[in-house]
């Protein structure tokens, strides 16, 4: 008995490998945007620890938002007058432990450990 081949014709190989290749970018971003929603998240708590609380409108206005599409996040207030106690010299603070800076001094203190918790909501 002779024996016969079988084989599967795949056309388009090439647009199914591109495909393949979109979709696995596609996951990576999801996956990079987990974690940098995670790093944002960090930082948005290490700030409110130090920034200055009068009637609590500035601490409670703090937000994180992620444009997974562009690998964007940002970390901010939208009390109206957020940058201006943000710029505003240390010594008009008048409580213990709360300051001016109250973002930026926090992500340059906690960089490296933002940098981990992105690593590893990344790859989870």
């Amino acid at each position: 008995m002779a024996k016969t081949k079988s084989f599967v014709e795949v056309l388009n190989v090439g647009k199914i490998k591109k495909q393949l290749r979109d979709q696995e970018v596609k996951w990576s971003k999801q996956k990079l945007a987990k974690g940098m929603k995670a790093g944002a998240e960090y930082l948005k708590e290490r700030s409110q620890e130090v920034v200055p609380i009068a009637s609590g409108t500035l601490h409670d206005s703090a937000f994180t938002r992620v444009e997974p599409d562009f690998l964007d996040v940002i970390v901010g207030y939208t009390a109206h007058y957020a940058v201006f106690v943000h710029e505003m010299p240390q010594s008009s603070i008048k409580v213990k432990g709360r300051r001016a800076k109250f973002l930026e001094e926090p992500a340059r203190k906690h960089k490296r450990q933002i940098a981990k918790i992105v690593a590893k909501k990344a790859q989870e």
